[in-house]
């Protein structure tokens, strides 16, 4: 279970731009392809490797940068990831200008935290065919914002790399819960 945490928290780092600058979209079919791979070595079950490939892949895709806020605590009003989140974010916490406020870590810790829970149900919906336990392993998915907001400390470096290897971790262990 171990190695599978980790492949996992490895590829969700590639897929967030540990060889690039930007998590393009090819680094993340690579990463989606390791991950499946890893699981089916982990199960020896291919139906559950082409679940995990294509769910993670699916969960992703775009619609990150604007929300890294939750560790960055900046925001630019100008960008826009996933409209009906964004606006629900702008709703619930209101945009202010002056950098790095409050209302702007909460907007991504809202905002990012919605986007992995709603982006990651094709992965725990394919996984509760085999185990319906994983739908209660899914929740947690809501919980990635704070996984960037726990590293806002880390200064002169990117504290998003940090958490994409903890949320990668985090993901890992809910994927190696739900495919035992």
């Amino acid at each position: 279970m171990i190695w599978l945490i980790l492949l996992c928290s490895y590829c969700n780092r590639v897929r967030g731009g540990l060889y690039d600058n930007d998590g393009l979209s090819g680094a993340r079919w690579i990463a989606a392809a390791i991950l499946g791979l890893g699981v089916y070595l982990y199960t020896l079950n291919v139906c559950q490797a082409i679940v995990v490939f294509a769910g993670f892949y699916l969960w992703a895709m775009k619609g990150w940068g604007l929300y890294f806020a939750a560790a960055t605590g900046t925001w630019d009003i100008t960008r826009r990831q996933i409209r009906w989140i964004d606006e629900l974010g702008y709703k619930l916490f209101p945009f202010i200008h002056g950098g790095k406020l409050p209302s702007n870590y909460m907007r991504g810790i809202f905002c990012m935290g919605i986007r992995g829970g709603v982006f990651s149900i094709p992965l725990f919906a394919g996984l509760a065919f085999f185990n319906p336990v994983a739908l209660l392993y899914w929740p947690v998915m809501f919980l990635q914002g704070f996984a960037y907001f726990a590293f806002a400390w880390v200064k002169n470096e990117d504290p998003t790399a940090y958490a994409e290897w903890l949320w990668g971790a985090t993901l890992g262990y809910l994927i190696a819960l739900s495919v035992y």
